[in-house]
């Protein structure tokens, strides 16, 4: 397969103005000439595709494509099927295409403030307000300033990806989706809400020093490397991207309280691979000494602890709910590499929480056994802290939600295996905080246990397509997701 610098329509934005400037074959200057731009994956290329391509360029002198990157598409796990470089050359075949440019944005704006184009050409798909990015509407005001139109081809001919694709058998196969649909799954973040949240918890700052390997020491074998100062990352961790999760899906109804110290972790890393090296801590004791309902304008009805073991929350005291009744308590307990053993949910066994999150190596640690299964860790749960809710991550093996009534009922378990393709993973840092923050919201919302575990798992394969917690969750890539899925 040709790199992407072999194609050759591909080509930079720079690289077509110059070719728009100095070419003697694509006078712009005439107004009968104009430019088109149409946008999109093009992920397995169909008549839909070909037939929407057709159309635009007959309405203009000079195609344009943007083609999305891969890590930009969000169709769902397995997505896309065909490698930006085997999507450009499928389309560099076409005689309606002429220029090829690859996109590494969610959004065309910086493409159409460059070029201008006197035409953006959308599916007729999108007629109807399809933008769960709400990329469309900048896009067609950004357009618009500068004197374009926007056009929706035709439906003479439709067809799509994801309906191939399921044809195919490409879409994974999970339970549940037959429980509720798409709607049912948009208005639980859509809809009206009177959910009101406040975090407690360890503040951590996560900071990715990538550097370059120099060797073997010469004396002893330690390894060598030099910092690459110019290429440092810091990002937030700990309970404060747990806030900034939620900050996506409830802006207004978000409050916090991480104290005024927080853990700074640096990790090294390898600069030519992503191999993560070494990591130094710098922990700094900040205890909470009693839990008491803030005073805020509006009463809150979700609790939110996120306990990392760095002593935000004191061992030294029995730690019980401050609230009862109509407020929800969501707990997640976490084992690290600075508390491992040592910080389980134990310390909170005279607490009365509605929701708890743990990992499996996390509920072993309670349990006291090695071996246990998701099974005896729930169970065990139960007996000492009776939530109502309980959401256990395995890695690759899924979750698993568990739901009964208040203190009365055996529990239902609900499992969901992993939706994403282990190739497809980038970063595993942060997916359980991920996944918290998604089952606590849709807790919170009513939803039904089974969009609550398909929620957590979109939410979790998310989060391993980005690097440690640089992004948090955002709301039109859940429902982008979703939508594939469901379909």
């Amino acid at each position: 397969m040709l790199q992407l610098n072999e194609i050759l329509k591909v080509r930079t934005i720079d690289k077509f103005l110059l070719m728009k400037e100095h070419s003697e074959t694509y006078d712009f200057c005439k107004p009968i000439i104009a430019i088109g731009l149409v946008s999109g994956c093009f992920d397995n290329l169909h008549s839909g595709h070909i037939a929407h391509l057709k159309e635009a360029k007959a309405r203009c002198y000079h195609l344009i494509v943007s083609l999305t990157i891969d890590e930009k598409i969000n169709k769902g796990p397995g997505r896309p099927v065909f490698t930006t470089q085997q999507r450009a050359y499928m389309l560099s075949a076409l005689d309606c295409v002429d220029t090829i440019i690859i996109n590494d944005q969610f959004d065309c704006c910086h493409i159409i403030e460059a070029i201008k184009p006197q035409f953006y050409f959308k599916g007729p798909d999108y007629k109807n307000g399809n933008d769960l990015h709400g990329a469309l509407k900048k896009e067609k005001e950004l357009l618009e300033k500068y004197g374009g139109e926007m056009i929706f081809t035709s439906d003479e001919i439709t067809d799509s990806s994801t309906r191939i694709f399921s044809v195919q058998g490409k879409k994974p196969d999970l339970p549940y989706l037959d429980t509720f649909d798409f709607e049912y799954f948009r208005n639980l973040f859509e809809g009206p809400s009177d959910c009101v949240y406040k975090v407690l918890g360890d503040k951590i700052k996560d900071v990715y020093q990538y550097c370059k390997i120099n060797g073997i020491g010469n004396k002893s074998s330690h390894v060598s490397a030099t910092n690459i100062p110019y290429n440092v990352v810091e990002q937030k961790g700990g309970a404060e991207i747990i806030k900034e999760h939620l900050l996506s899906f409830a802006p207004d109804k978000t409050h916090f309280d991480f104290g005024e110290k927080y853990v700074e972790k640096v990790r090294y890393i390898h600069e030519d691979n992503g191999q993560k090296l070494f990591e130094l801590q710098h922990t700094i004791e900040n205890r909470l000494e009693k839990l008491e309902q803030p005073i805020v304008g509006e009463k809150i009805t979700d609790f939110i602890y996120a306990d990392f073991g760095h002593y935000f929350f004191s061992h030294e005291f029995p730690i019980q709910s401050p609230t009862k009744n109509d407020i929800r308590e969501h707990l997640m307990v976490q084992a690290n590499s600075a508390n491992f053993g040592y910080n389980t949910l134990w310390k909170w066994k005279e607490f009365d929480p509605y929701h708890v999150s743990l990992d499996l190596q996390e509920g072993r640690l309670f349990v006291g056994n090695k071996n246990a299964t998701a099974e005896e860790i729930i169970k065990k749960i139960y007996e000492v802290l009776q939530p109502v809710y309980i959401t256990l991550t395995m890695g690759l093996e899924g979750l698993i939600i568990a739901h009964r009534e208040p203190y009365t009922g055996k529990p239902e378990l609900y499992k969901f295996p992993i939706i994403g393709v282990v190739k497809d993973a980038g970063d595993a840092m942060g997916c359980g905080d991920a996944v918290f923050a998604m089952t606590t919201l849709l807790i919170s919302r009513g939803a039904k246990p089974e969009a609550i575990a398909f929620g957590g798992a979109i939410a979790g394969w998310l989060h391993s397509k980005v690097l440690g917690n640089t992004e948090a969750l955002s709301l039109s890539k859940m429902l982008e997701t979703a939508k594939t899925l469901l379909s």
